[in-house]
């Protein structure tokens, strides 16, 4: 049987697709997506990008989708991708920047970006805060925990009495320093933070 009619018996199996979901609502956005991405560095985290068409409503006369509520800043986002119904959720992230296109005889598109939550959550500002009779084992599972990382975290057995993560810290430098200070090495890698011996 052709490769061509075996996909259409099941689905056309090898047919890329994706789904976009923001702010818990699943959007039909696929006739009008002309570029999706999700990209991953280490320590850098995951980012995602995806650019829509827009068009513009001459009734109401605004853009349909550069006036959303939707597509603004903070709102979450989720993107899986996969074949057909056997999709694999690639970000949960949030987006940081709309960014519209005007091209003079070509159609009005929008650029929307934006950052892994839980990496977000590393490396935003935050206050000072103390850290009291803890190992640095637990005081990166303690962070691990509250960024909604999976972690591999070495144990550590001295118990400080107080440590700060100072005020111009984020989480990520606070650990960085930490790991830095016994000889481990701390990173993050596809949703999960290292903080571990240095290996041979």
């Amino acid at each position: 049987m052709p490769l061509t009619d075996f996909a259409k018996k099941t689905a056309q199996f090898y047919a890329p697709r994706f789904e976009v979901e923001i702010e818990g609502k699943t959007l039909k956005l696929e006739k009008i997506i002309t570029q999706i991405s999700v990209t991953e560095k280490v320590d850098e985290g995951a980012s995602f990008s995806f650019t829509v068409f827009d068009e513009y409503d001459l009734r109401k006369e605004e853009f349909k989708w550069l006036e959303s509520d939707l597509f603004q800043v903070e709102n979450k986002v989720t993107i899986s991708m996969g074949y057909e119904s056997d999709l694999e959720t690639m970000i949960e992230g949030k987006i940081t920047s709309v960014e519209p296109n005007f091209f003079s005889g070509e159609v009005p598109t929008i650029t929307i970006s934006g950052h892994d939550l839980s990496f977000d959550y590393l490396k935003r500002s935050s206050p000072a805060e103390p850290f009291r009779n803890k190992t640095y084992s637990e005081i990166a599972e303690e962070i691990a925990g509250k960024a909604n990382l999976q972690s591999e975290i070495h144990k550590t057995d001295i118990r400080v009495t107080e440590i700060k993560k100072q005020n111009n810290e984020n989480y990520f430098q606070f650990l960085k320093r930490l790991a830095e200070e016994i000889e481990f090495v701390f990173f993050v890698y596809k949703k999960k933070m290292y903080f571990v011996r240095e290996y041979e």
